[in-house]
């Protein structure tokens, strides 16, 4: 049983007690099968944000590995922009490399690039679940906490990306939260985000 000093490369599917699995410690773009940091300071746009990239091929990408080369969130976003993207809160492993490995391995057509960017929920806390997942691992569940913080991630994803993510959460209802409790760590709010 791992306690500490997860493997990145081991997801709760392979080894549910693992669950939720390690996380980055900070903002990532998941794609391509691996992780590239993320960079911005206070107030920056997420389209401003910066992606590192190295050339190493390892799940850690440049969260763990020398980057090579620098660019905007913007250059990568298309004609619709954030805008085009589902903002879905993440709490559980689907901020997991290797979860996020396993499941866009799932369907290998779909496009993995996936804004993870951190930041905090406010009333809110993140406690295990009452049931067990399918494959074994007791999952996390977001629950209402006056004054409570809790560490999340805020993940952008396209509609077919949604619909594969959708398929794995079989426990789940995904609905709209409005209220503004999700803050990026650079103090970007939002409207409306979706949690399951």
């Amino acid at each position: 049983m791992y306690h500490e000093q997860k493997p990145f490369d081991v997801s709760p599917y392979d080894h549910p007690d693992i669950y939720p699995g390690p996380r980055p410690a900070s903002s990532f773009l998941f794609w391509q099968g691996k992780a590239h940091r993320m960079e911005a300071g206070k107030g920056v746009p997420v389209e401003q944000h910066s992606i590192h990239f190295t050339n190493v091929d390892h799940v850690l990408g440049s969260l763990a590995f020398q980057s090579t080369h620098v660019k905007k969130v913007e250059e990568f976003l298309g004609e619709g922009g954030l805008q085009s993207k589902v903002p879905v809160v993440a709490y559980g492993s689907n901020v997991c490399l290797a979860q996020l490995q396993y499941k866009f391995r799932l369907r290998p057509e779909e496009e993995d690039f996936m804004l993870c960017l951190k930041g905090a929920v406010t009333d809110s806390d993140i406690v295990y679940a009452p049931f067990l997942a399918p494959y074994g691992s007791l999952p996390a569940v977001i629950a209402p906490v006056e004054g409570a913080v809790c560490e999340v991630w805020l993940t952008f994803m396209d509609k077919k990306q949604l619909e594969l993510i959708n398929s794995t959460e079989k426990g789940y209802e995904l609905r709209v939260h409005t209220g503004k409790k999700v803050r990026l760590d650079t103090g970007e709010v939002f409207e409306n985000v979706y949690a399951y």
